[in-house]
C-alpha cells in the first residue's frame, strides 16, 4: 500500500528467459539458459551417418567452438539472445566391388568369361 506523503522506492526485477536449442540425431532439445553460464554440447551418434559439423546462429558462440568437432566441448551463453545449434551429418557411402575378391577362375580382371 502506498500512502501520500511517504517516500517509497520501487524496484522491479525481471528475468528474461533465453534458450539453447540443439538439433541433432536425437531430435530437438530446448533448455533454458542463463547468460554467462557454461554449457556443453556433444553430437549424438547416428548409424549410417558421419558427423560433418555444427551450424550455430550466434557469432559469440561460433568463436568459442570448433565447429568440426563432435566430441564434448563447452561455450559460455551470451546475453540477450537464444542460440540454435544444429549438428549436420552426411550419409556414409558403401562401396561394393563389382566382383568379389575371390571371383571364379573363369572370370578375368575386366569381368569377361
Amino acid at each position: 500500500m502506498i500512502t501520500e506523503g511517504k517516500n517509497v522506492e520501487l524496484t522491479s526485477v525481471t528475468t528474461q528467459r533465453y534458450y539453447i536449442i540443439i538439433i541433432d540425431a536425437n531430435g530437438e532439445t530446448k533448455i533454458e539458459a542463463e547468460a554467462g553460464s557454461t554449457y556443453s554440447i556433444k553430437a549424438a551418434g547416428r548409424d549410417g551417418w558421419d558427423f560433418t559439423g555444427w551450424v550455430v546462429d550466434n557469432a559469440d558462440v561460433v568463436r568459442q567452438l570448433d565447429l568440426t568437432k563432435a566430441d564434448n566441448q563447452a561455450f559460455v551463453m551470451p546475453a540477450g539472445t537464444d542460440v540454435t545449434i544444429t549438428a549436420t551429418y552426411k550419409k556414409q557411402r558403401t562401396v561394393c566391388p563389382l566382383y568379389p575378391s575371390h571371383a571364379p577362375e573363369d572370370v578375368d580382371r575386366v569381368g569377361r568369361r
